[in-house]
């Protein structure tokens, strides 16, 4: 009986919730991995690497952090260090992973969970590309933790809603810290008992609040998670301990972050399904929050089929979800930031540019006369049906009824229940297609090329350092 029948079989409540997840995550087998699920992670590892480099070439955020750590670690490349992507330079793991998981966050366009609110990869792949690099794990090994890391946050992640998002955290600081340790443990080899100090280990690292959304420190909060989840497995192989029953005990994980949530439903849904099978991780089409994604679609609908002009239009109205009204806060930013969780800034540029892309989320698109005089006529509410289905209804977390009102007299609208990536997503092609348009900003063309081949055959490698030598810029 393989670890994941023997976790969905198993009965007992009083079972360690923390020794279940740490079970998982050593004893789950490759074999028992379904083999689909490695080409799921692949993508995931070009989508991510692709962001993060397009996180360097875009904004500060990475390279802020680049130059605090030469400050603190040394200006020039650390000895045994890893890869800081697009940067030019090696420094020590656990800087690596902040800066990448930084860069991987800052553009707003990696890989999803919808229901979850979640984005695991850019803290997942970050901590395993520092490790790999260093100690010589090979590709195989590489996906083989991220798949387990991936499926811990999600886990976790789907047994605290809504409350969770209600009180104000930030998932990418919690669940995906946990994530990563677990992720680093099994690529280092631990055993059940070291791993769950691991775990305990992050009980005094998970942190994260919304309130820093609109800034860089959203993003600091996904390298931090990636910085932690690695520290924590190498302070535990070394004999650092934790409180092993970390989500079970008073003050726990379950108490603090879960509001009182049955934490037996997250060793029980491990691998039953896998998240990658169901629902899925969804690849972003657009670099601006998800929750505007189903409107940004419904809208380019209503403008191509329609011939919507600018100047059309009297009033737009996008009735979503409760879960994305509460995640778009700015009706009125005032810098890219805030533009990225803006309904009306994402849906003005819509009309405008027929198309959502990172040339265009900038802070002076957003102080744009033309946009900002569109925005006043963009306004957001919840649609009923949407609210009688839950915070963030399954079949559509983010949906949106996009209504324009026009000069002439016309009522236009298009309800849309998910972005067209959940439902359609991707393949390869489409996926390096992204990845180049990132990456071409700070690689060059044959660098570009060469990753993208090096992440298509990443289980074959013997080890990471070549990808990393490619993408180090």
């Amino acid at each position: 009986m393989t670890v994941v029948e023997q976790l969905s079989d198993y009965k007992d409540t009083q079972i360690s919730i923390t020794q279940k997840i740490a079970e998982f995550a050593i004893e789950t087998r490759a074999e028992d991995i379904p083999e689909n699920l490695y080409d799921c992670a692949k993508r995931s590892q070009l989508d991510t690497i692709g962001v993060a480099l397009g996180g360097v070439a875009d904004d500060d955020a990475a390279k802020i952090l680049a130059a605090h750590a030469q400050e603190v670690a040394g200006a020039d490349d650390v000895p045994n260090g890893a890869t800081v992507i697009g940067q030019g330079f090696k420094t020590a793991l656990p800087y690596a992973a902040h800066i990448n998981g930084t860069a991987a966050d800052v553009i707003g366009f990696s890989d999803v969970a919808l229901e979850t609110y979640n984005h695991p990869s850019p803290s997942i792949c970050p901590p395993l590309w520092a490790l790999g690099e260093k100690m010589g794990f090979n590709g195989k090994d590489i996906l083989t933790a991220h798949i387990i890391g991936l499926e811990i946050a999600e886990k976790i992640g789907r047994a605290f809603l809504p409350k969770f998002h209600q009180k104000g955290w930030e998932p990418r600081g919690v669940t995906n810290t946990f994530a990563a340790a677990a992720a680093c443990a099994r690529l280092l080899g631990l055993d059940v008992k070291t791993t769950a100090n691991a775990l305990g280990i992050c009980g005094a690292e998970a942190s994260g609040m919304r309130a820093v959304k609109g800034t860089m420190s959203k993003a600091y909060i996904n390298g931090m998670s990636a910085r932690n989840g690695l520290e924590a497995a190498l302070l535990a192989s070394k004999g650092y301990t934790g409180p092993e029953n970390v989500f079970e005990a008073k003050d726990g994980v379950m108490q603090t972050f879960g509001e009182g949530a049955d934490g037996h439903k997250i060793w029980q849904a491990l691998a039953n399904p896998w998240e990658y099978l169901d629902p899925g991780i969804t690849y972003k089409r657009f670099p601006v929050c998800t929750c505007t994604h189903t409107a940004i679609e419904a809208t380019i609908k209503l403008r191509d089929e329609h011939n919507v002009k600018p100047g059309d239009i009297e009033s737009v109205l996008c009735s979503t979800t409760p879960g994305a009204y509460s995640w778009l806060p700015f009706n009125d930013p005032q810098h890219k930031f805030q533009g990225k969780y803006s309904m009306p800034f994402t849906v003005a540029l819509a009309i405008l540019e027929g198309n959502v892309v990172l040339k265009d989320v900038t802070n002076a698109k957003v102080r744009d006369k033309n946009v900002r005089a569109l925005m006043k006529k963009i306004t957001m509410d919840v649609l009923e049906e949407y609210e009688k289905a839950g915070h963030t209804p399954a079949h559509a977390p983010y949906g949106c009824r996009v209504e324009m009102k026009l000069k002439d007299g016309r009522t236009v609208a298009h309800q849309q229940d998910n972005p067209s990536w959940a439902t359609e997503p991707p393949d390869w092609d489409g996926l390096a297609h992204k990845f180049t348009a990132n990456a071409s900003m700070i690689l060059p063309n044959d660098k570009t090329e060469q990753a993208v081949e090096l992440c298509h055959v990443i289980e074959k490698l013997d080890n990471i350092s070549r990808l990393m030598d490619t993408v180090r810029g």
